[in-house]
Formats: C-alpha cells, sequence, structure tokens
C-alpha cells in the first residue's frame, strides 16, 4: 500500500512539476 501511495504521489508531483506534457515526462522520467 505504502508502494502504490508513495508512487502516485511521486507521479503525480512530477506531472505538476513538469511544464507542457507532464504526463509523458513521469513515463519517461527524464
Amino acid at each position: 500500500m505504502f508502494m502504490s501511495v508513495q508512487s502516485f504521489t511521486t507521479v503525480t508531483t512530477t506531472t505538476t512539476t513538469a511544464p507542457g506534457g507532464g504526463v509523458s515526462d513521469s513515463v519517461t522520467g527524464t
């Protein structure tokens, strides 16, 4: 459970921080 929550939070944070295509950035990790 904690890993899932942490991963979801990380993805959300990355998406919010990443300008433009945040989703693509999260998947590629760039």
